[in-house]
């Protein structure tokens, strides 16, 4: 039986950064219901490549069948809890290998980072948007050490669709 690792950890000047892909649970109950948790039935489609997978965190292959559903990184209601579009799996897989820290993927590209606070409110002195020669572990580290500051979103700046979770 394969385990999938929920987390992934980075050390970035001596502060640890978890990395939260979508959760295996919540999956595990999507592939139960046949439905995400909205609702929306999963809209398979069989990629070209380069696609962000949310589950593995990593970039998909040609011709690899993945799923479309709605996610909601932040678990409590509140204003700013927002539900969108990500690509995962149909079937259960290996998850992302704690060892390896950030994605490679992440940092290459420019991300917007949204701060959010542990109640769930968008901690707006947070937020940025980094570049793609900028250094992705030292400015969450930075916003995390923020004690207001509970979560990061990882986001890609073209569609706004969330990537990834980090935390402390």
């Amino acid at each position: 039986m394969t385990t999938t690792p929920t987390t992934s950890t980075t050390t970035t000047s001596g502060a640890t950064l978890r990395v939260h892909p979508v959760s295996p649970a919540e999956l595990g109950r999507v592939r139960r219901r046949g439905r995400d948790l909205w609702g929306n039935v999963p809209e398979p489609f069989v990629s070209r490549g380069g696609d962000q997978i949310r589950c593995c965190l990593r970039h998909s292959r040609r011709g690899e069948l993945l799923w479309v559903v709605a996610h909601a990184p932040l678990t409590v209601r509140r204003p700013w809890r927002e539900v969108g579009p990500v690509f995962v799996h149909p079937e259960p897989c290996a998850g992302y290998d704690p060892s390896r820290g950030l994605p490679d993927f992440i940092g290459r590209r420019p991300r917007v980072l949204r701060s959010y606070t542990a109640l769930g409110a968008m901690h707006y002195p947070g937020n940025r948007v980094t570049g793609p020669g900028d250094d992705l572990g030292g400015v969450l580290r930075e916003l995390l050490d923020d004690p207001r500051v509970a979560e990061v979103h990882l986001r890609n700046v073209e569609a706004q669709c969330f990537i990834a979770r980090v935390t402390r």
